[in-house]
C-alpha cells in the first residue's frame, strides 16, 4: 500500500510541475502579447509577427511538457498497476578458492513455503533496490523468489495454464535490461515473459523444428541490444528473439552445413560476456564453444573428462567481476572457474562442500555465488 501511494504521490507532483510550467509558458504569453500590443500599436504588421512568435513559444511550451510528462506518467502508471521493475545486479567476484564452506542454504521440504524440485537457473536481481533470488522451480511449475537470507518471498506461476494444459516447467531465466523476466518453459516447448512480481506479459514459441519454434528450450540470456538469446536444446541450436517475440534468426545451428557439427548439439547453459562473445555449453561432447554475436566460432575448450577444465554435462553458466567464467559441472559435481579461453582458475568439489549436482549459478555484488542443487533441490551460498 505504501508503495502505491508513493506512486500516486509521484505522479501528482508531475502533474502539478507540468500544470507550472504551462501555467507560466501562457502567462509569459501573454504578457509578451500585450507588451508588444501596447508599445507597437500603430504597426499592425510588427504586432502580427509577434502575435505568431509568442503563440509559437506556448505551442513549444506544451511540446516539451508533454515530452517530459507522458513518458513520467507511463511509468509511474505502469509501476502502480503491473509492479516494480527489477535492475540486474552487477556480479561481484568470486574468491578463487577450492574451499567453499556454503554459507547457507535454501529451500525446504514439501508443503512449507520454501519448498523446492527440479531446481533449473537463477538469477539475482533487484527488486525496489532490494536484491532477491529468482530460481527456476521446475517440477513445482513455478519461478520461487527468495532473499538473499532464503526467506521465501512470492512464487510466479500460470495457474490458469493448468486447467488445459500440464503445468509450466521452467528450465532457465534470465533478466532484460528493461527488467522483465524471461523463463524457458521446457513442458511447453516457449518462452514466458513476466513482470518481476508474476504479473504474465506474453509468451511465444511453439513446439517444433521450423524457424522461431522451439523443442524443449532451456537456457536463456540476453545481450546488450535487449536480444533473446535460447538454446533449443532439442533442436541443436540456439535461436535469436525480440523481447516481444520476433525471431530474428538462428546463431548457432548444429544442421547448417553438409554435415552435423557435433560440439553444437545439445547445447544447454548460454552466457554473454562483457565483450558479446556467446558462451554455450554442449551435453553432448560436454565441451563450451565461444562464438562471435553473428555465430562464428571463435574458440572451443573442455571435452568429457575429470581433470580440471574437462566437463560432465556442463551446465548454466555466470561470469564474474573480473570476466571469468563459471560453470556448473553438473555430472562431476562440482563448480569450475575459467578464464574465457578455458584455463581453469579453481575447482570447487561439490560433495566437500555439502552439496551434489549443481545446475544453475548466479552472483550477488558480494561475490557470493548462488548454486542450485539439482538432486538435493536446495539452493547453496558460497
Amino acid at each position: 500500500m505504501y508503495r502505491g501511494m508513493r506512486s500516486w504521490g509521484t505522479l501528482a507532483a508531475v502533474v502539478l510541475v507540468a500544470w507550472w510550467g504551462v501555467a507560466h509558458a501562457t502567462r509569459l504569453s501573454t504578457t509578451t502579447t500585450n507588451t508588444t500590443n501596447t508599445n507597437t500599436a500603430t504597426n499592425n504588421n510588427s504586432n502580427t509577427n509577434n502575435g505568431k512568435f509568442s503563440s509559437r513559444r506556448y505551442v513549444w511550451a506544451l511540446v516539451v511538457a508533454g515530452l517530459i510528462v507522458l513518458p513520467a506518467t507511463l511509468a509511474i502508471v505502469g509501476r502502480m498497476f503491473y509492479g516494480p521493475d527489477a535492475t540486474r545486479i552487477p556480479p561481484g567476484t568470486y574468491p578463487y578458492s577450492s574451499s567453499r564452506t556454503p554459507i547457507h542454504l535454501f529451500g525446504s521440504s514439501a508443503g512449507t513455503p520454501g519448498h523446492l524440485k527440479g531446481v533449473g537457473g537463477l538469477v539475482v536481481a533487484a527488486v525496489e533496490e532490494t536484491p532477491h533470488v529468482f530460481v527456476a522451480d521446475g517440477k513445482n511449475h513455478r519461478v520461487h523468489v527468495f532473499s538473499l537470507d532464503g526467506s521465501s518471498q512470492w512464487k510466479i506461476e500460470d495457474r490458469g495454464q493448468q486447467e488445459i494444459d500440464p503445468p509450466q516447467e521452467p528450465a532457465g531465466i534470465a533478466l532484460t535490461w528493461r527488467g522483465e523476466l524471461v523463463v524457458t518453459d521446457v513442458a511447453h516447448h516457449c518462452i514466458r515473459m513476466y513482470r518481476p512480481n508474476g504479473t504474465p506479459l506474453r509468451t511465444f514459441g511453439t513446439q517444433g523444428d521450423a524457424l522461431g519454434q522451439l523443442d524443449t528450450p532451456v537456457g536463456v540470456a540476453v545481450d546488450i541490444r535487449d536480444n533473446i538469446l535460447v538454446t533449443d536444446h532439442g533442436n541443436h541450436r540456439v535461436q535469436l528473439f525480440r523481447p516481444n517475440g520476433l525471431f530474428l534468426g538462428c546463431v548457432v545451428d548444429a544442421n547448417e552445413g553438409e554435415e552435423e557439427d557435433p560440439h553444437k548439439k545439445l547445447p544447454y547453459g548460454i552466457s554473454i560476456a562483457r565483450d558479446g562473445t556467446i558462451f554455450v555449453s554442449s551435453w553432448h561432447t560436454h565441451t563450451i564453444s565461444v562464438y562471435r554475436s553473428d555465430g562464428v566460432l571463435l574458440r572451443r575448450f573442455g571435452g568429457p573428462g575429470t581433470q580440471p577444465g574437462q566437463f560432465q554435462k556442463p551446465g548454466h553458466m555466470t561470469f564474474d567481476a573480473r570476466g571469468n567464467l563459471i560453470v556448473a559441472d553438473y555430472a562431476n559435481q562440482r563448480i569450475q572457474v575459467l578464464t574465457t579461453d578455458g584455463s581453469p582458475l579453481a575447482v570447487v568439489d561439490a560433495t566437500e562442500n555439502g552439496f551434489h549436482n549443481p545446475l544453475g549459478v548466479a552472483l550477488d555484488e558480494e561475490g557470493h555465488l548462488y548454486v542450485s542443487d539439482a538432486e538435493a533441490d536446495r539452493v547453496f551460498v558460497l
